[in-house]
Parts: structure tokens; C-alpha cells; sequence
């Protein structure tokens, strides 16, 4: 059963009120990439507003990954504040408000607005949206994370590098990136000869 389908006629005058855990495989649409977050809380509340329906409420999860610095776990915490207004419309197609002067407070808003599909409004694919796109762009264990030495991996969190090459975070080697032309030597400029 999709917690995330409300059927209009359950919204009274005091709204319906929302307050599901889902797992990101109930929203996430076929064939697209996963993301690093497997629930998330939806909490608000459906309310009638003239003949559109709008949800309110938060979103809140955390997205676990490796840190982009050192592997260990990362877990970053989302909590965001979210508006959807549904108005009745053809096959659950998202239909776009435009803007113009007219407009009153609430339609400035939520420009958007996404249709209902058989007298229910279905919470799913704004929640998937929300989810992909506050996904964080880094991924760190701590602020401070000072990473992994380029040479043996050891991770400066832990303990200074045991590989003698001297080298600390805030160290380039002094090689630059001749260990890399050396891997790829097709693709290292031609010198000319004179």
C-alpha cells in the first residue's frame, strides 16, 4: 500500500495529517540511480484550499556515504520545510503555473503545481524530487577530515603517516603530476625537436 497516495475525499475541514516513514525504493522512479539515503519522514498535513489540495510539512533523512576524503562513514542530516499545491488535471502530468500580476500570496508561492490523478493526490514524486535534489554535493565524516596519504593510504585522522615521505595534508608532492604523464605516456605533449 503507497502511504504517500491521499485520497482527496479523506482531507476534512481540519485537513489530513501525514506522518509516514518511506523507503526511497517506494518513491524512486524505474531506471533512474539510486541515492544515498534509504528513508525518509514525511510529516505535514493535506489541506482543501478552494478546489486545489496543499500539502505542508517537512521532510527529514540522512544521507550515508563514504567520506570524500577518508572512506569512513558520512552521514549528513536533512531537514526541509517543503509546499506542494495539487490541482485537479489530466493523467498525473505536472502542469506549471506562470507567474503574472495578477497573482495573490499563495500563488507566488507554489508556482508549481502538480495534478491529481483519480480523486488522490500522490506525494511520491515531489518526495523523490526533494530527496535527489538536496542530495549533498561533498560528503565529509567530520569538517576537519584531513584524508588519506597519497602514497599509502594511511588516514591522517588516525595517526601521522608511517610511510616516510614526509608529506601532510597541506603538502603537494614535489612531482606534481609527472606520476601521472608517466602512466599515460600517449598522452603526454610531444616536445619539439629542434
Amino acid at each position: 500500500m503507497n502511504q504517500l497516495l491521499i485520497p482527496v475525499s479523506a482531507v476534512g475541514d481540519e485537513g489530513l495529517p501525514v506522518d509516514v516513514m518511506v523507503k526511497i525504493p517506494e518513491v524512486q522512479p524505474p531506471d533512474t540511480p539510486s541515492v544515498p539515503l534509504e528513508v525518509v519522514h514525511v510529516q505535514g498535513f493535506v489541506l482543501a484550499v478552494d478546489n486545489d489540495y496543499l500539502f505542508q510539512g517537512r521532510l527529514k533523512g540522512v544521507y550515508e556515504r563514504p567520506c570524500d576524503r577518508c572512506l569512513a562513514d558520512a552521514r549528513v542530516s536533512w531537514n526541509l520545510e517543503v509546499g506542494w499545491l495539487f490541482e485537479e488535471g489530466p493523467g498525473g502530468a505536472y502542469v506549471l503555473k506562470t507567474l503574472d500580476d495578477d497573482v495573490d500570496e499563495l500563488d507566488a508561492v507554489f508556482t508549481e503545481r502538480r495534478a491529481t490523478q483519480g480523486g488522490t493526490v500522490d506525494l511520491g514524486p515531489c518526495v523523490w524530487e526533494e530527496v535527489v535534489l538536496n542530495v549533498p554535493l561533498k560528503f565529509l565524516c567530520k569538517p576537519e577530515c584531513r584524508g588519506l596519504c597519497p602514497r599509502c593510504g594511511a588516514n591522517f585522522n588516525d595517526a601521522p603517516c608511517t610511510c616516510g615521505s614526509g608529506e601532510t595534508i597541506n603538502e603537494a608532492p614535489a612531482n606534481g603530476l609527472a606520476d601521472l604523464a608517466r602512466l599515460f605516456p600517449d598522452l603526454a605533449p610531444k616536445k619539439l625537436e629542434e
